[in-house]
């Protein structure tokens, strides 16, 4: 049996500055979004397809 890694998330202090750090070596960023239990997420995408989200709680 062979498994895939579809997606990882993160928990980081600042997911604005996670995203923004990412840009420049082509990630695609996704929009933000606030989850009904009051984190914020960013979804970014890979250069390579794989895709990683980071969850910020205050």
């Amino acid at each position: 049996m062979t498994s895939v890694l579809n997606h990882v998330a993160i928990l980081v202090p600042n997911a604005n500055k996670a995203a923004d750090y990412l840009k420049p070596f082509n990630f695609k960023i996704g929009p933000k979004r606030k989850t009904f239990y009051g984190a914020l997420e960013i979804w970014a995408k890979d250069p390579s397809g794989k895709i990683i989200g980071f969850a910020q709680h205050n």
